[in-house]
Formats: C-alpha cells, structure tokens, sequence
C-alpha cells in the first residue's frame, strides 16, 4: 500500500506485542487454494464451504476470545463472528451453505434490493390497495398475502358473486363473512382513514392491527421480517418529514428508491441478531470491530471500463487536461478520444486499485482477535484480491498459518433455550388444545401499551363520547406533524391544540391566520371563528400567561413520553402519551397541564374534570418516571368554559398523588 500525498504512511500489518501472542490472540489464517478450470461461481461454492466449515468450528468453541463486555477469555460462540465481503451479490451462495450445517446468521439486505424482499412486497400491495382502489393487481396482491391470506379459491368465489377487486366498490350482498369480504372491509377502512393520519401512523397501525410482527414468526428466524417492518415505517417517517403530505406520496418515494437504487441500509436488530454470524459488507463495518473476521469472496477480478467521460479531480479547474472524452466504439478505428484520455483512463484505473486496498486494509483491521482470509481463486488468476494475498505467503510473515486441517470434523449444535422437560407432547384432549389456542391467541391481541386518555372514569351522563378533544393515542410521533393529532381526535380539538402549542412556541403570530390555516388543514375550515375564539380564550388563562412568562427552557410543549408499568396479571405495559404543558416550578418541581375542548352541558367544572383525574394522574406519573424530577400540580384548562366565563375553565387537581395512584390502580387492570 503505497503512500500517497496527504496521507500518513502505511505500515505492513504486525503482532501488537503487548496484547497478544502467537499462541492465543493476533493470529491470521488463511484458507482455500487456486481451482483448476472451473468457473468463478464454482470457486465461489468451494470458497463458501470453507467459510462455513470453519464458521462451525469457531461456533463449537475452538476458539479463545476477549469477551467485549468485560474483557475475560472465554470460548468462541456465533455471535463473535463477523463475515465480510465487497458486496452483497453473492451472499445467497455463502448463506445457502450456512443453512445446510444449520449456523444461525443475520445478513442484512441493502440498497434497492430490500424492497423486493417479500415483507416489502406484501405490505406495499396492501398501501397501495388502501390508496388506490382501482389498481386491481395491487388489491389481489394484497387479499393473498399473509395480511389477510386469501386462497385463489377465496378470490374466485368472490368473483364468481360479482365482486370487483376493488375495496371502493360495492360489495355483493351474500357475501358476508368470506373471507374476501372481510379483507375488503379492512382496506375500505383504511381509505378513508388515509386522509386523516400521517402515512407512519398509518402504516404502523395497520401492522399492528393486522399482527404484521407476528406474523414473522411464522418463519423459521423473524429476524429479517421484523426488520424490514420496521424499516418500512421508518422510510415512510423520513418521507414526511422531507415533504410527503399523503399515502401517495409516500408510495411514490418508495417507487422512486427501487429504481433509482438509493442507499438503505437494514438495521440490525439488537434482540434478534444477538448471538448470530453476521453478514456484512466492508463499507457497512466501518467503525466496528469483532472478536473474529472472515474475508470472503475475495476471487472476482477487477473489470475496468472505458467510460465516456473521465476526470481528474486531483488537477486544477482551469487546466485543459484535466476532462477526457472517448466516444465510439471499442475497436481501433471505431471510436474517438481526446489525446489524454488513455493516461487519464490509467491513472484512475489506479486510483481505483488503491481505493479497493484502503477498503480491504479496513476490512482487516475490523478483527480484534482472529482474522480469516480467502485464498480461493481460479488458478489462472493474477489480477484478484485473493491472487494478490496469496502473494504475501512464503515471504517470511511469522502471522500467517494455515486453518487447522482438525476443524473440518468440528460440529455445532446451537443452544436450546428450552429444557427437555419443558417440551411437552401432543395434546390428545381437543377441548384442552382449543382453550389453549384461544388463551395464546388473546394474549398475542393484546396490546402491550395504553394511553392515559383510555383511562377515563366511568361517565354516568354518557357525554364523554361527545366531547371535541383529541385523543393521545401517537403510533408514530413527529414532533413537526401539525395535523392528524391522534387517531380518534376531532377536528376541531386537533385544530386547536395545535392552534394554541404554535402560538405559544411563537407569540408574535396573528390568531387569526393561525386559526384559519388549522381550519384549513383539520378541513373545518367552516369554523374558523369557534376555532380563534377558543385559542385566543386559552391563550388569556392564568395558567398559559404565567407560563408565557417564565423561561423558554423551562417550558415544555406537545411532549411526548412513554413509561412501563407492572399490570396485575405479572406482564409489563407501557403508558403511551403527550402532555400538552410541561412547566418548570421555583421549588424545582414541575407542573403538567391538560387542554380540553369539551361542551360544558351546563355541569360545574368539578363535574367537568372528573371523568379526566385518571388521565392526568397518569401523566404526572409518566414525567416524574421519565425525568426523575417530583410533579406537583396538575392543571385541566377547559377552552370552551374559559371563553364562555373569562376567567374561568381552569382546574387544578387537589391531590396529584391521589390521582396518580388512581391511574396507576386503572393501568395495572387493563
């Protein structure tokens, strides 16, 4: 690796004397020998069996590493192990022999080929479908995929009665209760709440609702599904956030990135791949280390091309010779170029070689412990990476060693997390296996989170239903989302909360044009007036004036916050909300505060706030167990009787304590 202008000089790798010896730690091996007239993707197969045969090895324990964590010698296992190529192209022909000794590993997909997985597949069939009833494809994609798994059986039935694969159409009236009935019911549903939510609540809800996540354990390892779940969500939440208004939208960025190939990266997941063989290229393991590195796929040769444009980047802007053009063809008398362009097409073809080794010295340093390096290559080979290593051997090096011929015997068996004892046999009673299947099918529906507005006390009157406020339910959470503020809001609620958090971030602003543009964007722009009247009455409350008054750090608007609690039946919950109002106090306590758009129905305030102790108490309880910092008041601000009685419409909690209790008492049975 020779040095180069504006770069440190490079020295050939070496034992680091004070933390290894050649008996334990800092060794490098190598593997594979040059295969006689065999294609490349013959000595790829050969390359990756020894991969994975020494893979095995190194999961039976044959190895002794530096435990990350603590730093203790311990015997090596899957998860120390860290195989790294230049790209991804060929993983399928390594994971396939991964698969037949049974190795756990975790190879994530990239770039514009994660969206043509089958996760991806399905679940944009089904947005589409919800976005655009009339793609009729789309909408069978949907009906068969695993959201809703609808046989061809089902969807012929469903045409044979006049359905139209169409969730906006008609649907026959005998059809009721098939299984394509109830699909199209689903995604009716979801076209009409498109317009209300932000894509990424959208999307996330409909995973949860239809049990997208387990579903993927219906696979022999969920790991990739979950991901790409994930990733789905959070590509659509990066959509919003550059501009994407709509469902739409969002499916066009989609499109966009699968042809356009741009960089998406999966994301390892911390609880499912732990423990496993990963799979990664040389870029994706920039800044990381591993107790071992296996380089393979190290036999391609480089290719390079004659492109019709060249620059030299390293050369001043105002000098001549610095662009070279070729145009034509490849034969002698069948193309033009510039005088330049073979030294410039030379220079960069070695400019790409020293780019490749920087990538491949990379690679190498990534081993803390071990490192494995391919030799397997074509034996008429001189211009591939493995050729070129296949150099350094015989010249002296005392770090190289061959793999130990004794570790092609080596098994592995991984680990069961469960005892013989605990594997039970068939289950010969139907009435038992039924109650059984119906006790795990309801706790895989129950949700594992709850919102401090589903903990309302029970409301004699029946107006809770009624009432104008927002609900907190957020799916998804987007501190720049103006609009879709909880998935049972009202309009006219939603329009004034978020009335009322701009023009506390921003006082200066026109009420007016504030209230007008929320109408416009909660679509009741028809009560623009109702909407300034009851911003501007909040806004002149004693409670939203002393807040004005403090210091911008010690107020906190539209925050959300979520917190775990032990239910009774021993399960943990998360409460799951925003808090309209976050304020801090001289004692150096805080204060929280609730805003409310309900109907007064001629009911004293006490009456009025009520029904929402629980909710309060629950977001007291969640600030103080998020910030570690005692909440000591606790305010409901009631909009309309504050514009109706000025000077009204606010209720301080007597009893924060008593009301957090209570909610915790409500959570804890849900």
């Amino acid at each position: 690796m020779p040095s180069e202008d504006g770069q440190a000089d490079w020295i050939p790798l070496d034992m680091a004397a004070e933390t290894a010896q050649p008996d334990s730690f800092g060794r490098v091996f190598h593997f594979g020998d040059p295969i006689e007239e065999r294609s490349l993707s013959q000595v790829r197969v050969s390359d990756a069996e020894h991969v994975a045969s020494i893979a095995r090895a190194i999961c039976d324990g044959v190895l002794k590493v530096r435990d990350r964590h603590d730093g203790s010698i311990r015997r090596s296992r899957p998860g120390d192990v860290a195989v790294l190529t230049s790209a991804r192209t060929n993983w399928e022909t390594y994971t396939r022999e991964f698969d037949q000794l049974n190795l756990p590993y975790a190879a994530e997909i990239g770039g514009a080929e994660v969206l043509s997985t089958q996760e991806f597949r399905d679940l944009l069939n089904c947005l589409t479908a919800i976005d655009d009833p009339s793609d009729q494809p789309a909408t069978v994609g949907a009906l068969k995929s695993v959201y809703f798994g609808c046989s061809d059986v089902d969807l012929f039935h469903w045409a044979k009665v006049g359905g139209k694969f169409s969730c906006a159409a008609e649907f026959p009236s005998d059809s009721q209760g098939e299984a394509v009935c109830s699909a199209m019911e689903v995604l009716n549903r979801y076209n009409t709440l498109r317009d209300s939510l932000q894509p990424p609540a959208l999307i996330e809800r409909f995973i949860r609702e239809r049990q997208g996540r387990e579903l993927m354990f219906l696979e022999d390892d969920p790991t990739p599904g979950l991901r790409r779940l994930d990733l789905a969500v959070e590509l659509s939440r990066r959509f919003t956030e550059e501009g994407a208004t709509s469902l739409r939208e969002c499916l066009t960025r989609f499109a966009q990135f699968k042809e356009s190939n741009d960089s998406i990266r999966e994301q390892p997941s911390l609880e499912f791949d732990e423990g496993k063989i990963r799979f990664m290229t040389m870029h994706a393991s920039k800044g990381l280390e591993f107790p071992v590195v296996i380089l393979a796929d190290l036999c391609g040769s480089s290719r390079h091309s004659n492109p019709p444009l060249l620059i030299d980047w390293e050369k001043e802007v105002q000098d001549g010779d610095r662009i070279a053009i070729r145009l034509g063809g490849n034969q002698s008398d069948g193309y033009f170029q510039t005088e330049n362009y073979p030294d410039l097409a030379k220079h960069n073809a070695a400019a790409d070689e020293l780019e490749k080794t920087r990538l491949h010295y990379v690679a190498c340093t990534r081993a803390r412990d071990y490192l494995f390096v391919s030799r397997s290559r074509k034996e008429n080979d001189t211009g591939s990476i493995a050729a070129k290593i296949n150099g350094f051997l015989g010249t002296g090096q005392t770090l190289w060693s061959a793999v130990p011929e004794e570790w092609e015997t080596r098994d592995f068996k991984p680990d069961s997390t469960r005892k013989p004892s605990e594997v039970g046999g068939p289950i010969l009673d139907e009435d038992a296996w039924t109650e059984e299947h119906r006790r795990l099918l309801n706790h895989a529906a129950a949700r594992s989170w709850l919102t401090p507005s589903n903990l309302k006390k029970d409301d004699p009157g029946g107006l809770l239903p009624e009432f104008d406020d927002k609900s907190d339910e957020i799916p998804v959470w987007d501190s720049e989302n103006l609009t879709g503020r909880g998935r049972a809001a009202t309009d006219i609620g939603s329009a004034v909360h978020a009335a009322i958090q701009r023009m506390i971030e921003t006082p200066n602003l026109d009420i007016d044009s504030i209230a007008r543009d929320e109408a416009e964007k909660h679509r009741v722009a028809d009560n623009v007036d109702e909407i300034a009247r009851l911003t501007l009455a909040s806004l002149r409350s004693r409670l939203l004036q002393n807040a004005a008054s403090l210091n911008p750090e010690d107020v906190w608007i539209e925050t959300p916050v979520a917190v775990p609690i032990n239910t009774v039946d021993g399960s943990t919950k998360t409460i799951e909300g925003r808090v309209d109002l976050i304020y801090g106090k001289p004692d150096g306590t805080l204060g929280i505060a609730d805003f409310k758009t309900d109907r007064t129905f001629n009911r004293s305030i006490t009456e009025m706030a009520e029904p929402y102790k629980p909710q309060l108490g629950a977001y007291a309880y969640a600030v103080q167990k998020a910030t570690g910092v005692d909440v000591s008041e606790a305010s409901i601000l009631f909009s309309r009787l504050a514009a109706d009685n000025p000077g009204n419409g606010e209720y301080r909690l007597p009893d924060v304590q008593e009301a957090i209790e209570l909610a915790l008492k409500l959570a804890s049975n849900q």
